[in-house]
């Protein structure tokens, strides 16, 4: 039969060993947990990461939407501007031949009254000198 001491070291034992059993058990329950929520917690944050680089991803976008956008206003605005210019420019030629054409016929009309006034005169004169002395009278 047994003996009282070795029944209480068996005992012991057995009390030892549930206990070394439970805090494994406990300790492993606690690692789960933690890689359990270590997880959880790493998949949120790639979720969050991945919100904000299609955050970033769509701001871009719409950054080089409006860079593209401004580009083309300011080539639409380029253009303008040579039409203008080209339009300004073809303005002041069609200007400078009007005004030339305008000088051109104020001395065709300067010339053809100096040529009225010569011609008037001429009559007068003629009216002036007597009958005989005139040039086309004579024989």
């Amino acid at each position: 039969m047994p003996d009282p001491q070795t029944d209480a070291l068996i005992d012991q034992l057995r009390r030892t060993a549930r206990f070394w059993k439970r805090l494994a058990l406990g300790t492993a329950a606690v690692l789960v947990l933690a890689v359990a929520a270590l997880t959880a917690l790493a998949a949120v944050r790639a979720v969050q990461a991945r919100a904000a680089e299609e955050a970033a991803r769509t701001e871009a976008e719409q950054l080089r939407r409006k860079a593209e956008q401004a580009e083309h206003d300011r080539r639409a605005a380029e253009d303008a501007a040579r039409r203008q210019a080209e339009d300004a420019r073809q303005a002041e030629s069609k200007a400078r031949q009007d005004a030339a054409r305008a000088e051109e016929e104020a001395r065709h009309q300067a010339d053809q009254a100096e040529r009225l006034l010569y011609a008037e005169r001429l009559r007068q004169a003629r009216q002036l000198l007597p009958e005989g002395q005139r040039e086309g009278d004579r024989p």
